[in-house]
């Protein structure tokens, strides 16, 4: 299995040939200045930073310092929309001790964060980015207290064992559970935009217990089994916020497309963990029904198989496949979500691993309408500021772009904040420390 890196455009097209993989690229980056429509709402331009977590809140929730840095430096760097990281709607479904957690008592930290971020992109960028805040519930990779502490919808044969779930004590929760996650749920979309933001993402995606219910197939009850139970909570919850407040508050869905599982145990697959885009297709029909203004796309399990989710270049785990094949699984899913979204903008993935090159190939897939926006995760710790240089340079610095070295996650696998070990000084001191004990 090649490790090779993408260098630049040159080498990406080698290896594309090389490989035959049918990746279109040579996009024209002027395609990224164009507005999109929201909602009643639009961005400034078509690039989008993807929920990214610091875990670097405050124990009672609240956006630190280093979070408040983190997103000034966002805003600074232009992108028109920023979805911004998990902030869990209950307390002990938080992922880590430093998950952001928004509630009455720490909303006006929120809305200072909302407020500062904005005033950054005006004073920098002469415009404002939407706010999306997204809304979780972490489920099985719950760890409130920095120890396992999972809450599951259902017994997965894989990630049961993946977890260690006999080693830990957790929670199978019952449907009364999930029925007053529905008001938590709209409190925190009602605090949300008390605090300024301009719209919420209800998290289902990369195995966290919403996206755990859309394979809940051999749950009992009125949120498992058939496609309308396994569905229920994620559409009863958008039908709510959006009814709640209507056109003053966007609904977003960060949506899973593929587990890589195979059915009964994932979502989006044959029973032979192929692609099967059949129910998918329907829930994306149905969300923007009950309201939904706009999709990020995504798949795999970060915790299992992570490949699938985000391919990277080192670390301990190998992948089973060329990683460029990963990436045109997500360039394909992305473009396979807006054809099923019609005219409500999707926010694509798969960029970042591509360096360089990075830059023309997501102008390629906006062009051709494979999506409506380009969004960047891992790019966007690396540096904040690729938006400006996209828009205004035609390119990325190849100095400055993300290396897919995958140490802000080993950082967060730690215990850490994390942010980009190789670009930033301050979490490059972190991880030597974290790697070296402290010492």
């Amino acid at each position: 299995m090649s490790k090779r890196l993408v260098k630049d455009l040159d080498d990406l097209r080698a290896q594309l040939d090389e490989l035959q993989i049918d990746i279109p690229m040579d996009g024209d980056v002027s395609v990224f200045a164009r507005s999109v429509a929201i909602g009643n709402k639009r961005t400034p331009n078509a690039l989008a930073v993807h929920p990214m977590e610091g875990a670097d809140g405050e124990t009672d929730g609240s956006p630190s310092q280093l979070t408040f840095r983190r997103y000034k430096r966002f805003a600074a760097g232009g992108s028109g929309l920023l979805w911004t990281e998990a902030i869990a709607v209950v307390p002990e479904g938080r992922a880590n001790p430093r998950q952001l957690y928004l509630h009455e008592e720490n909303k006006d930290r929120f809305r200072r964060l909302v407020a500062e971020t904005k005033q950054a992109a005006r004073y920098h960028c002469g415009h404002e980015p939407l706010l999306i805040a997204q809304l979780t519930h972490s489920g099985r990779y719950s760890k409130p207290a920095g120890h396992p502490a999972p809450i599951i919808a259902y017994h997965n044969s894989y990630l049961d064992k993946a977890s260690k779930l006999d080693e830990v004590e957790y929670k199978l929760v019952d449907d009364g559970y999930l029925d007053e996650l529905v008001d938590k749920f709209r409190l925190a979309a009602a605090l949300a935009l008390e605090a300024g933001f301009d719209g919420v993402d209800i998290k289902c995606c990369h195995g966290y217990l919403f996206s755990e219910l859309l394979s809940a197939y051999s749950r009992a009850g009125k949120y498992g089994g058939e496609y309308a139970g396994r569905t229920r909570l994620l559409r009863k919850v958008v039908q709510q916020i959006h009814a709640d407040h209507g056109d003053d508050l966007l609904v977003g869905v960060r949506l899973n497309l593929y587990d890589g599982l195979p059915k009964p145990q994932g979502w989006g697959a044959t029973s032979e963990g192929e692609i099967d885009f059949s129910e998918p297709r329907q829930l994306i029909a149905e969300l923007v029904q009950d309201g939904v203004d706009l999709f990020n796309a995504t798949a795999g399990n970060p915790y299992y198989k992570p490949h699938i989710n985000r391919p990277y270049t080192s670390g301990g785990y190998h992948p089973p496949e060329e990683r460029l094949v990963g990436i045109q699984r997500l360039l394909h899913l992305s473009a396979k979500m807006q054809e099923a979204a019609g005219d409500i903008p999707v926010v694509g993935v798969g960029f970042s691993y591509l360096r360089a090159a990075a830059a023309k190939v997501a102008a390629a897939q906006v062009q051709n309408g494979s999506v409506q926006m380009a969004g960047f995760g891992r790019l966007s710790f690396a540096n904040p500021n690729f938006a400006n240089e996209i828009l205004h340079q035609g390119q990325l610095d190849p100095k400055k772009v993300c290396t897919a070295c995958s140490g802000c996650t080993t950082l967060m696998r730690a215990g850490q904040t994390t942010g980009c070990v190789i670009r930033d000084a301050y979490y490059r001191d972190l991880y030597r420390q974290t790697m070296s004990g402290g010492k």
